[in-house]
């Protein structure tokens, strides 16, 4: 075998690899051939969010439709203050397929107030524990690439402008822990 088929063989299957682990969710339903390994994550996890005693509740229906739901102490769904959550449909899950292990997962989230993620986050730990992320705070910046260059013939020579583009990074976020 030569060199160019081993290295083809071998990006094919580090890309096999790296993107086995997303699991496509639709209608914000997990895959029927996902169920048995994603119920044992649902029930009822206790910690804290930002500070404040919270519950968060995992629960899966018979068709698969995930829902998450943030509660403070007082049994309220205001778990970030004065902003009035509604946590949506799970839009994304990351999970090792070979192990059943869930890594990740993302619910879509709206508020009355000014957040710049609109997404609530879950990193599992195990089955027992999980930590959440909501981005509170993005910023914009600039990632300068290669420059362009236009030869302008032989008494210019070639002009050369840089390239640049901008990216959404974010730098704060509303966390929580939760246990069960």
């Amino acid at each position: 075998m030569n060199l160019k088929k081993i290295f083809a063989v071998a990006a094919l299957a580090l890309t096999t690899t790296l993107t086995a682990c997303e699991v496509s969710i639709k209608d914000g339903k997990v895959p029927q051939k996902y169920i048995a390994a994603a119920q044992q994550y649902t029930g009822n996890y206790y910690g804290q969010f930002e500070g404040q005693t919270a519950t968060l509740s995992l629960k899966m229906a018979a068709d698969g439709t995930a829902q998450l739901n943030i509660l403070t102490a007082q049994g309220t769904k205001d778990f970030i203050k004065g902003c009035a959550p509604v946590i949506g449909a799970l839009r994304y899950a990351d999970a090792d397929e070979d192990k059943q292990v869930l890594k990740s997962a993302k619910f879509k989230l709206a508020t009355n107030c000014h957040l710049d993620g609109d997404f609530v986050e879950l990193y599992f730990d195990s089955t027992n524990q999980v930590q959440v992320e909501i981005v509170e705070k993005t910023k914009m910046e600039t990632v300068w690439g290669p420059d362009q260059c236009v030869y302008q013939g032989p008494y210019v020579g070639q002009i050369c402008t840089p390239t640049t583009s901008t990216k959404i990074v974010p730098y704060a976020w509303l966390t929580g822990s939760f246990r069960r």
